[in-house]
């Protein structure tokens, strides 16, 4: 019997990640028998126009060792990132960093409020040349001093952002054209930083 109250349920059934392995299993499984299958197609000649027959199925292989590193799930050691796939994501998280520029463009939110609070202060385009000059001035810094390669990347990034933070807190408890246009400034040097 399969069922009933002497039965035990299979692990499946009541964990989830195993459910999910077994799945995964099943799909590898059909990706290694779809590639004798295409094995075989290539055997057989070529498709109307002299191309092999399902070409981009050479990455059936790559699919399946990619499926069986995603099968990892019973909490075994990842394998370590490579030198390659390191600087790829320090590429993506600079690119990210200039494509949002976050903390800029939430001073630009305070500097549209802050005009209509103080009108006379002509706010509108100190705010831009104090954080591009500072951020101008905090690249030239990083390149004649070297800091920037000799700092750790995670340690760059969470620095920045936590600093980011405390701008904006500071921001926030004091409230003043001067404290902004110094937060604009200081969002620009911490750009070089991120």
């Amino acid at each position: 019997p399969t069922h009933g109250p002497n039965v035990m349920p299979l692990a499946s059934e009541t964990d989830p990640l195993l459910a999910l392995r077994e799945k995964l299993l099943a799909q590898s499984a059909r990706f290694e028998s779809s590639e004798t299958l295409v094995s075989v197609a290539r055997r057989r000649g070529s498709g109307a126009r002299g191309r092999p027959v399902l070409r981009s199925a050479s990455f059936i292989p790559a699919a399946v060792s990619q499926m069986r590193l995603a099968m990892q799930l019973d909490g075994s050691q990842w394998p370590e990132p490579s030198e390659r796939e390191r600087r790829t994501a320090r590429r993506l998280m600079f690119a990210l960093n200039m494509a949002v520029l976050w903390a800029y463009h939430s001073l630009l939110s305070a500097q549209a409020l802050y005009e209509l609070r103080w009108p006379s202060s002509h706010l509108s385009f100190v705010g831009t040349v104090a954080c591009t000059g500072t951020m101008a001035l905090g690249q030239l810094l990083l390149l004649a001093t070297g800091v920037g390669a000799r700092a750790q990347f995670s340690v760059r990034l969470i620095g920045g952002f936590l600093a980011f933070a405390a701008v904006g807190v500071m921001l926030l408890a004091r409230p003043s054209v001067l404290n902004l246009v110094l937060a604009f400034g200081a969002t620009g040097l911490l750009n070089t930083l991120t």
